[in-house]
């Protein structure tokens, strides 16, 4: 795609140069060099100096305005088409093609305001309007064994008089487009292919605005993925850790137990169990595991072994399934992990703290997101 040109400014360009030609605007003078109208208009057996095709304005000129009088039917395209402008009444003088454009302009802008709004002027009515247009070309104007094509309008007799704004006996109402336009692939009328570039470029933006919602789309799905990536590393990490502090204060336990060689001694350790029956001594003390799993529970029960905690994520103590289950309409509130962002109770220490930190990872995917759509666009 050529990005530089998928604007609707483009687009809006385009349509002016049907409009008024190519790069004019409303305010250019469209006025002919001489003032044959039938020569500027087309005329059958002379079309080197038609300027029929050059924009859609002229056309208009051509097959709408008056040539003699209110009686050359004048009033074909509209109703209005012979008003006064700027004290020139349009239905009485003739327009030859080098004058009146703009009084006959505004005439005809007015009158076009007043048409039915039904039909959107959407991709596909324009479509429909050129197609149909291009149907119109392809048919003979015939009359008096002479055959016409590339017409648009009535002509009569042989049209060898041309396009002068009126039927007579060999002229007509019309525009009468170079052959030139027809001898390729594609008719190249001016003001037809600044329309269908219109069209072109509009229908690409619509293309592209599409394609940028399913990559939005696609982007929101792999941040939901990425979430979850993230929330089963920390899971999984913090599991691991835990399952190693715990094994390693077993160990120490163990081996505390093991040194003591006295049986008093070994009673006494709240942690011990004596395992030499009535002998006095010996390397017959262990880790008491009941009793020490006991002591876990409880100290889960009363929150911490500093003291109780029955509020927020601090209640779910060494608990690290309930601490990373604890959530609220799918949210997380609760995290297994060392303290972050200025947090100032034991930073150093792995707890179920509150999971605030999640925030900051949501808000760094979005921005990730919002890059990745940038650099794509």
């Amino acid at each position: 795609l050529e990005k530089d040109k998928l604007t609707p400014a483009a687009v809006k360009k385009a349509k002016k140069d049907a409009l008024y030609g190519k790069d004019q605007t409303e305010a250019t003078e469209t006025a002919a060099a001489s003032s044959d109208r039938a020569a500027k208009c087309g005329k059958h057996n002379n079309l080197s100096t038609s300027l029929a095709g050059r924009s859609l304005r002229w056309d208009l000129y051509c097959l709408c305005a008056f040539a003699n009088s209110a009686n050359d039917q004048g009033q074909a395209c509209c109703k209005g088409c012979g008003a006064a402008e700027d004290a020139h009444n349009l239905a009485t003088v003739a327009w030859t093609g080098d004058k009146e454009n703009r009084k006959i302009w505004a005439v005809y802008k007015k009158e076009c305001q007043k048409l039915p709004k039904g039909q959107s002027l959407t991709a596909a009515a324009l479509h429909a309007a050129v197609a149909n247009f291009k149907n119109q070309l392809s048919k003979t104007k015939k009359d008096t064994g002479e055959v016409t094509i590339h017409l648009l309008g009535t002509t009569a007799g042989t049209a060898t008089d041309g396009c002068l704004g009126k039927t007579d006996t060999n002229g007509g109402k019309c525009v009468h487009y170079k052959g030139e336009h027809f001898s390729g692939d594609k008719i190249t009328i001016p003001w037809l292919v600044s329309l269908e570039e219109a069209l072109t470029q509009q229908e690409r933006i619509i293309a592209a605005a599409q394609s940028i919602r399913e990559i939005n789309q696609k982007i929101d799905e792999l941040n939901e993925t990425l979430k979850d990536i993230i929330w089963d590393t920390e899971v999984k990490n913090h599991a691991t850790k835990a399952e190693q502090t715990a094994q390693r204060a077993t160990d120490d336990l163990n081996k505390e137990c093991e040194t003591i060689t006295v049986e008093a001694y070994c009673k006494n350790n709240g942690k011990c169990k004596w395992e030499g029956g009535d002998a006095k001594d010996g390397k017959n003390c262990t880790l008491n595991t009941a009793k020490v799993e006991q002591q876990a529970t409880k100290a889960e029960k009363d929150g911490t072994t500093g003291g109780a905690a029955s509020n927020g994520c601090a209640r779910h103590g060494s608990d690290i399934a309930a601490c990373e289950n604890d959530k609220t309409d799918g949210k997380r509130n609760c995290a297994w992990r060392k303290g972050k962002d200025g947090e100032t109770d034991e930073p150093e220490k792995e707890k179920c703290r509150n999971g605030s930190f999640l925030v900051n990872k949501q808000f760094a995917l979005s921005v990730v997101s919002a890059a990745f759509a940038a650099l794509l666009f």
